[in-house]
This record gives structure tokens, sequence and C-alpha cells, in this order.
């Protein structure tokens, strides 16, 4: 059984409190997936996404369930109820 890379999964830059940043890898192209051309920086960061499938390499919706990923939106300042909290904050 030999696994394949799944299409359409990207890879994300991270930035300090942003966890995908302007620059992307696709892992696979394929025609519905477009990413820009970039170049690698000296002390950039990347999370690398590894997806595989033993299967055609195309995802499935098995079910309608959803996940939902919250963000913090850096544009926007958050003022903390909590003293707590706000040793956290990022100003």
């Amino acid at each position: 059984m030999i696994a394949k890379l799944l299409k359409g999964v990207l890879s994300h830059q991270l930035k300090q409190f942003v966890i995908d940043g302007n620059k992307v890898i696709l892992s696979v192209s394929n025609p519905e997936t477009r990413v820009d051309d970039a170049e690698f920086e000296e002390n950039e960061i990347y999370a690398i996404d590894i997806v595989t499938s033993t299967g055609e390499g195309k995802p499935k919706l098995l079910d309608e369930k959803q996940t939902t990923i919250y963000k913090r939106a850096m544009d926007k300042s958050y003022h903390l109820k909590m003293k707590a909290c706000r040793l956290f904050s990022v100003k």
C-alpha cells in the first residue's frame, strides 16, 4: 500500500501571534488550488502540514460535522477584565 500526499493541503508561514502568514506552500499542485510564488528568506518559520492518503489523494466529506478555529484579530485592541488575563495580553 503506497501513501500519496493529499491534494490542496497548504503549509503556512508563521509570524508572532499569527498562525497563518502571507506565504504559503502547496504540497501537491492541482487546478483548483493556486498559490503565489514566494522565496524563502533567512529566519522565516513555516508550519509544514503533511497529509497522506492510501486512496486517490483527494479529500472526501464523510459527514456534516464542522470544525471552527478562532484566532485573534491583530488589528483590534482587546480590553480584558481579569488581571490574570491581562498578563498574557499582547499590546
